[in-house]
Parts: structure tokens; sequence; C-alpha cells
């Protein structure tokens, strides 16, 4: 199962195709890839809607990648501190525990000095993170990531 992004379709519309069983999107409402660049870049940074909270973040991330194209190579995730249950450490230490800084982590150094792209990076949902790294990688011509969002359950026989 795939967030969209790489066809052209908006975090919101996906979201809603993928947990609200609306029809998928048809071709008409897919944007192409330099439709969905001009709007990501366009996008305002300041967004309360769902959707625009997303694309905010795609633009952060391409605005990035343009000015420092190593972080292109950073993972879209990183890894934190698990116990031993599998679940992210979070009260005991203060937070989460960074093993290994992924893109996000690393778009927060780069945009301390900006409140209003660190309130975008603070307030996204997994899925709005995911859709906004393959919505900027779809802007760049890669092929999308795994959302960290979206799981696949699979039976054995």
């Amino acid at each position: 199962m795939s967030d969209g992004a790489h066809l052209g379709i908006g975090a919101e519309r996906a979201m809603k195709t993928i947990v609200g069983g609306e029809p998928h999107p048809t071709e008409a409402e897919c944007e192409t890839i330099e439709q969905m660049r001009a709007r990501i870049l366009a996008a305002p940074i300041e967004s309360k809607s769902y959707d625009g909270a997303a694309t905010a973040c795609a633009r952060l991330i391409l605005e990035a990648w343009k000015k420092y194209p190593q972080l292109i190579e950073v993972p879209h995730t990183g890894v934190y501190l698990n116990n031993a249950d599998g679940q992210m450490v979070w009260e005991e230490c203060g937070g989460a525990v960074t093993l290994v800084p992924g893109l996000h982590d690393a778009l927060k150094q780069v945009y301390r000095e900006r409140p209003e792209a660190l309130a975008v990076l603070s307030g996204l949902t997994g899925f709005q993170w995911g859709w906004a790294v393959n919505a900027a990688l779809r802007c760049i011509d890669q092929p999308p990531v795994q959302n960290p969002a979206i799981v696949t359950v699979e039976a054995k026989p």
C-alpha cells in the first residue's frame, strides 16, 4: 500500500482513501510532477490543515535538499531507543533517544532558527511525514520509500 504521493495525490485525500474508505482517486485528481512541485514550493509554511502541514513539510524538505544536497542521502527515518517490549522509550528518558539520526532530526537542526518550520516538523503525524518525504522525492524524480505510518498485515498459511 502506498501513501499516494508518488501519484500526485495530496496527503489528506490519500489518508481518506486509506482509512476513510473513500474510492481510489481518479487520474484527474492526480497532479503531474511539475504541478506538484509548483504547489509544494508555493505552499505557506504556516498551515493548520492536514494537507497544508504535510505540503509545508515537503517544501521544507525540498528547500533543505536544495541548500544542502548531502541531506538527500540521510535515511528518511531515524532509529530510536526501544524498551524490551519494542515500544519507543519516552517518559523514562525525558523524550525520544536517538540512536541513528534521520532526516527529521537533521531538519530540526537545519531549521532551528525558524520557529514556524519547527512547528511544522513537530506537529506532523507519521503519515504526514512519510507523505512529505515521498512528495519531495517525487519532485526530484526519485522513487518513493515506505511511509513509516503504513503497516502491511499478512497472514501466514
